[in-house]
């Protein structure tokens, strides 16, 4: 008979309330409304995780004040020179920028509607909250950390002042950390039988990775061999790829449509120029007249290899056209192919609009900016100094 009783369903659900009431410290009423439904057993479990966890909840507590604090202290957020510059411009004229991938000022473009700078601050903060309580819960939920050494191990993300500094510029970084905290999050959560969709989002993620920052790319390849290695089946893997090709294909062909090339970027070359800055030389290297141009100056000690790109004694000067641009693009790719025993091909492109830092907006005087939607957008200046002049309340 007592076997008989524990096994009817009626039993069954009669004391799961009751264990849930001593667990989950809900109501009763509420408990028997909530028991048939398996979604709201997630709702139930966040009602719980501040008396189950109180140490991260704590320490989650009091990060979310020291954030409070910066967002008043330093309102409206931190310009970080060019780098902000040119992600507001893709934001205000949905067009990609040549010199780096424009995936945050996507996220710009999408928050552009709230017309405050503070709104997109706000959103960089709780992304920091919530890698600090994916890393919390990945440790301690499913791998069996205890939860002060979750905390200890969430402890860099919630309080590092640099991190805090990062969520409050208008700078790609945090939202490269979220993605990738988000695709790690998908792929760790299942320990054993995943489901299929776990695996196609965190490569679909980490794809998104990559259009805000390329160091993206190598870690979604990497993946792709983890899933290689696990013996996934076959048609997850397809899957998996088809979905992290889709937005690079998306952003490769949007990039197309502005500039006529299908890539990410197109400085590839000034970059791979600035690096061989530090190290060059012309002298032993004898290089063309033409090229002889681009040859660091003689001073010494040598700047810092980025610093060729953007301060105004760089030899970038002495070419003529946007620092961006196609020509000069191949220009620096067959000088530094002198510099680096690496095969950089150059491919000739007609020369398009600049965007990037300075040169962004340096085309055009008119104040087309702010007629894209963010009051006060014209303030970005022309001849490339961008100043932005926000009120108390950080509208643009």
């Amino acid at each position: 008979m007592g076997a008989h009783r524990r096994c009817r369903p009626g039993a069954q659900q009669a004391v799961a309330p009751q264990s849930w009431v001593r667990e989950r410290r809900l109501p009763p009423a509420v408990l028997d409304v909530m028991a048939p439904w398996e979604p709201m057993r997630g709702l139930q479990a966040i009602w719980a995780f501040p008396t189950r966890n109180r140490t991260f909840t704590m320490a989650l507590l009091l990060a979310a004040a020291v954030r409070a604090i910066t967002m008043v202290a330093f309102r409206p957020a931190l310009w970080f020179g060019g780098d902000s510059a040119s992600y507001l411009a893709v934001a205000l004229r949905l067009q990609p920028d040549v010199s780096r991938v424009s995936g945050y000022g996507l996220m710009l473009y999408l928050l552009r509607p709230l017309h405050s700078v503070i709104v997109v601050t706000a959103v960089q903060h709780l992304m920091g909250l919530l890698i600090g309580i994916a890393i919390y819960l990945l440790l301690h939920e499913r791998y069996g950390l205890p939860a002060w050494g979750a905390t200890l191990a969430a402890v860099p993300v919630l309080f590092d002042a640099y991190q805090i500094e990062l969520e409050h510029e208008v700078l790609s970084d945090v939202l490269f950390e979220f993605l990738i905290m988000a695709a790690l999050f998908a792929a760790l959560w299942w320990r054993r039988e995943r489901p299929f969709w776990a695996d196609v989002t965190a490569g679909a993620l980490l794809a998104l990775a990559g259009l805000v920052r390329p160091i993206g790319l190598p870690l979604l390849a990497l993946y792709l061999c983890y899933l290689l290695f696990r013996r996934v089946r076959w048609w997850v893997l397809c899957a998996t790829i088809v979905a992290a090709a889709l937005p690079i294909a998306a952003y490769a062909s949007w990039f197309n449509t502005n500039y006529q090339k299908i890539a990410l970027t197109r400085s590839e070359g000034i970059f791979l120029w600035s690096r061989t800055m530090s190290f060059a030389n012309c002298a032993a290297l004898k290089p063309p007249a033409d090229e002889a141009v681009l040859c660091p100056p003689a001073v010494s000690p040598r700047l810092a290899a980025s610093s060729y790109i953007w301060v105004p004694e760089s030899p970038l000067k002495n070419i003529a056209g946007p620092r961006f641009s196609a020509t000069v693009c191949r220009f620096h790719a067959r000088l530094s192919a002198c510099h680096l025993p690496t095969r950089h091909a150059a491919r000739a492109h007609p020369a398009h609009r600049p965007c990037g830092d300075r040169a962004f907006l340096a085309r055009r005087r008119d104040p087309a900016p702010a007629r894209l939607g963010w009051p006060g957008a014209a303030a970005l200046g022309h001849r490339g100094r961008p100043v932005v002049r926000a009120g108390g309340d950080g509208r643009l």
